[in-house]
């Protein structure tokens, strides 16, 4: 069971990770170069710490696959694309 959900998410995570690619290098510059915004390193450990510390309040969560996000997610891609 587990495998059947954790499969499609590895796969669009990845995909999306594809996508958002350019998007994360020009962020990662403007981080580097712009002192107004160098925190910015700082957010993804604190979420992921943040994630880490609620992982057992996380894993006792229910699975309901839920087709209400297809719509938004499917016009953010082809904005996305269209960007491209």
């Amino acid at each position: 069971m587990r495998w059947r959900v954790l499969l499609p998410a590895s796969a669009l995570a990845l995909l999306l990770g594809l996508l958002y690619l350019p998007v994360v290098r020009d962020l990662w510059l403007v981080w580097e170069t712009d002192l107004t915004y160098s925190h910015g390193f700082l957010i993804p450990p604190v979420a992921a710490y943040v994630v880490w510390s609620k992982r057992g309040l996380l894993s006792g969560t229910p699975v309901r696959p839920s087709f209400w996000g297809a719509g938004p997610l499917a016009g953010g891609l082809f904005l996305l694309l269209l960007q491209a």
